[in-house]
């Protein structure tokens, strides 16, 4: 998704990054350079068969991964998103 939606932005950055937010959590944060999503999209993100208009997109991408994160005792959140780019966090359990 992230590289999807750099396409034809003139800055194409994707940073992955871990860190231990404490002894027993792992944070794994995904941050792209693309043009953001609009709030409509934002606010459903994680809803099965919401898609971002992409063509051959389903939707069930973000609701899937949140379900298996959240089977390993995690989480998977937007944490921002803009015309700068896109941060999504995975919290799991160390």
């Amino acid at each position: 998704n992230a590289i999807e939606a750099m396409q034809g932005s003139a800055q194409r950055e994707l940073v992955l990054s871990m860190t231990y937010a404490d002894e027993k959590t792992v944070q794994v944060s995904l941050a792209d350079t693309g043009p953001g999503l609009s709030p409509d999209v934002s606010a459903r993100l994680f809803q099965p068969f919401v898609s971002a208009g992409r063509p051959g997109g389903s939707g069930l991408g973000l609701a899937i991964a949140r379900d298996l994160v959240r089977g390993h005792g995690g989480d998977l959140k937007l944490v921002s998103t803009g015309p700068n780019g896109t941060v999504f966090r995975i919290t799991l359990p160390a």
